[in-house]
């Protein structure tokens, strides 16, 4: 997905005023220029590989499965969201400015299990069958 847009956020104007009195460094304006969203640039980019398995063996009628869930496979941590705050007063810089604040999660596996309860079939011109599962989810 693409990222989403940088802001940079400071004092009003090019006198770097706070004419709202307790806004402070919250207008769009970035070293006394106007500033609209995406003005600072974007995030990266981010896309995510997630792979999962079940394994459901022939006991019980296929009602039990076990299966293994692998999110962000490819473990890539990417900045999601950053700090917009650019002053920290009046022409001072602030240290923070453009750090990263969000990132996606790192690799995590998680297992599962599946019960199927419920089971109904029915004939007709289609043949189908229609099947209810719970799964229960370890933690």
């Amino acid at each position: 997905m693409s990222g989403m847009p940088k802001n940079c956020l400071g004092y009003y104007g090019s006198d770097q005023s706070d004419p709202a009195h307790g806004y402070g460094s919250a207008y769009h304006y970035c070293n006394g220029e106007p500033s609209r969203p995406g003005d600072a640039g974007r995030q990266p980019w981010t896309a995510q590989l997630d792979m999962g398995v079940l394994y459901r063996p022939a006991l019980a009628d296929n009602r039990l499965g076990l299966g293994l869930n692998v999110f962000n496979v490819l473990n890539q941590r990417r900045q999601l969201q950053s700090t917009a705050t650019y002053q920290t007063s009046p022409d001072t810089v602030s240290n923070l400015y453009g750090m990263g604040t969000h990132f996606t999660p790192p690799r995590t596996v998680r297992p599962d299990r599946l019960v199927r309860f419920l089971t109904c079939a029915y004939s007709g011109s289609l043949s189908a069958w229609v099947g209810l599962a719970l799964i229960l989810r370890a933690l």
